[in-house]
């Protein structure tokens, strides 16, 4: 079969000329742990499927006795294949780029497919391949070049040049940032910070803001921050491009239609949220916005006080999560966004009312992110959808920032 030329590059590309500085930065790991680095890394010309020409250097980085013969203790000449930036490297690339490398001279003595995924096959077969006197490496490449755009983006989220008309409030950059963190951060920053469970089977944040602060600001955010990170690190279950989000009447509902990508009044768009190269890969996400009555349930013994001449019994658990999720129902990793969440009371999750609960569990579902939004003084965390009621919980939600970890946000 030919090789799809569509992976292949015309010519050098800026995306390239980023991946190749951060090689040469940062070195690549070879097996057993040796670490090689590069005192060269350039575009390569002539060729199609490798993309880069580079010159190893000797460092006593790694294992000591890995680092007395290859890369690691010689200057030894190196080519690069890279990978597409929003698919992986596929077993044909492997293929094509093995055959224009036979044909170089000198012969490089190291060739390093470098991409952000690899595809199964391609993976066993660079794994495998015996070919003497050269060696083939897959080096993955750091998570963060691809979503550099992003993070150029959150920064400009606080740059007033960008911002000269539409500037965000401190505490709705505080929020976002916060959650961000709370999630991302290695353990190693966190330590000391232990924010308790509320006992029920997913973790929970909840973020308070104040009346007319911009809490649908902060949901889009999220949103965005989410959906875009699951497409572009689609094995990654901390993010969700799946996002239900929980109104607390009619009213808010139809303000909420802000968090659809496709609605003309967007809130990505309008507050710039999102750079416009990352458009069309948030539309990869599916929003979802319900009002909290349709999270009602009636059991069996509702059901048989209930006058009416439909005698029906109560839902199975299957055709609840059906009815209240749609198309979202077999989905494995869902962000919940609860706004005003103060309203929501924490349901046992051991009990017989709590379906929702029972039903995710046998699903083996996860929940990426519960993220709850309130705007005074309570938050309870319901059980993974909340039963509401016209008063806040008794629980206070303290001044600082609160998270029981990955699985729900309240704003």
């Amino acid at each position: 079969m030919p090789a799809d030329e569509s992976v292949a590059r015309s010519g050098a590309t800026v995306r390239q000329d980023e991946w190749r500085a951060e090689l040469l930065r940062a070195g690549i790991r070879g097996k057993g742990g040796q670490m090689i680095h590069f005192s060269r890394v350039e575009p390569l010309s002539g060729t199609r499927w490798l993309h880069a020409d580079a010159e190893t250097k000797p460092n006593d980085k790694g294992p000591s006795k890995l680092n007395d013969s290859g890369a690691a203790s010689e200057a030894q000449r190196a080519v690069i294949s890279f990978g597409q930036e929003h698919a992986p490297l596929e077993q044909r690339q492997v293929e094509s780029a093995l055959e224009e490398a036979r044909k170089l001279v000198p012969k490089p003595k190291l060739i390093v497919f470098a991409a952000f995924q690899f595809d199964p096959e391609a993976a066993k077969d660079i794994d495998e391949l015996n070919w003497p006197g050269v060696t083939v490496l897959k080096a993955q490449m750091n998570a963060d070049l691809l979503t550099e755009d992003l993070k150029k983006k959150r920064t400009s989220w606080r740059d007033p040049e960008q911002r000269e008309s539409k500037r965000f409030f401190f505490c709705q950059l505080e929020a976002i940032e916060t959650l961000i963190w709370l999630t991302e951060s290695p353990a190693s920053e966190r330590v000391g910070i232990s924010i308790p469970s509320d006992g029920g089977a997913f973790p929970r944040v909840c973020s308070k803001l104040a009346t007319g602060t911009g809490k649908t600001i902060v949901m889009a955010m999220v949103v965005a921050w989410q959906v875009l990170n699951k497409v572009t690190y689609p094995q990654d279950d901390g993010y969700a491009k799946h996002v239900f989000v929980v109104a607390p009447g009619l009213t808010v509902k139809n303000r909420l239609q802000v968090l659809y990508p496709s609605d003309s009044a967007n809130y990505y768009d309008e507050f710039n949220i999102v750079p416009a190269g990352l458009r069309d890969q948030l539309r990869h996400g599916k929003v979802l916005v319900r009002n909290w009555h349709v999270l009602n349930w009636e059991t069996d013994e509702k059901v048989k006080k209930r006058r009416s001449v439909d005698k029906r019994g109560a839902k199975s658990d299957e055709a609840y999560v059906r009815e209240v999720l749609g198309e979202m129902a077999s989905v494995r990793n869902i962000v919940v966004i609860n706004d005003e969440a103060h309203h929501a009371w924490r349901v046992n999750p051991e009990s017989k009312k709590a379906k929702i609960d029972r039903q995710l569990k046998k699903q083996r579902s996860g929940l990426a992110d519960w993220i709850g939004f309130t705007r005074r003084g309570a938050f309870s965390a319901a059980s993974i959808f909340p039963r509401r009621r016209s008063r806040p919980a008794a629980r206070r939600v303290p001044k600082k920032p609160c998270s029981a970890g990955l699985s729900a946000i309240s704003v």
